[in-house]
């Protein structure tokens, strides 16, 4: 079942820790993915606004990852991480589109992070990301490190936030384009993941009770779905 592969992935990130506030994930995968950067350079993509819908078409061969946070078209950005399959226009509806997502600008201690060779992820106190492979992760490393920025002054440690992932409810979620989506729920913790053909696509998981928490992309979907 797609949720035992969840669960599967979890215990088998490879963690290497820069510091107790931040680390690296690792992990094995041959997923055939493009970013939307690359498909969009390369020609095999179109985006289109009207009217506040929003499509993407994929001519190319491959699937389009379209992660959460974003940029589509001004001023849309994605709320949810989604799945652009190839030859297809995929329409987004407005709920997984948000206006100006950012995370605060007062915290910088991860700008001047940068991408390792291999990481496929990070993770901090507060926060996990993790893409299917190291070549889309050296590609969205600002989006990643935008979005962990709030995280790192969290008390507590890398540690303590991937001890709490061995006791995580996992539902399916409805979602739009190619792959299954599925809430990650934890005593503290809120998140989703995406599945295309029984590989792991995305998986984004956060504490609540944050001041980002409201603002993070896909927080409010997940958070209507509770189990």
């Amino acid at each position: 079942m797609n949720t035992e592969k969840i669960h599967r992935e979890l215990k088998k990130l490879q963690v290497k820790r820069l510091n107790s506030q931040l680390a690296f994930i690792y992990r094995d995968s041959n997923s055939h993915i493009s970013s939307l950067t690359e498909a969009l350079l390369a020609g095999k993509s179109i985006i289109r606004e009207k009217a506040g819908l929003v499509t993407v078409t994929n001519t190319g061969s491959q699937p389009i990852v379209i992660l959460a946070g974003e940029p589509l078209i001004e001023p849309w950005h994605m709320r949810v991480t989604l799945l652009a399959p190839s030859g297809f226009v995929l329409f987004i509806p407005p709920s997984y589109l948000a206006k100006n997502l950012t995370s605060d600008a007062e915290m910088v201690s991860l700008k001047k992070t940068p991408w390792q060779a291999g990481a496929a992820g990070l993770v901090t106190p507060g926060s996990l990301e993790v893409l299917p492979t190291p070549g889309l992760a050296a590609q969205y490393w600002p989006l990643f490190l935008a979005k962990q920025e709030n995280f790192v002054i969290e008390k507590g440690t890398v540690e303590d936030f991937l001890a709490q992932l061995d006791n995580l409810t996992i539902t399916p979620l409805s979602t739009v384009g190619a792959g299954a989506a599925f809430s990650l729920w934890g005593t503290n913790l809120r998140g989703r993941a995406l599945l295309n053909r029984n590989q792991l696509v995305h998986l984004y998981m956060q504490k609540i009770g944050d001041k980002f928490w409201r603002n993070c992309p896909g927080a409010s979907i997940a958070e209507t779905q509770k189990p």
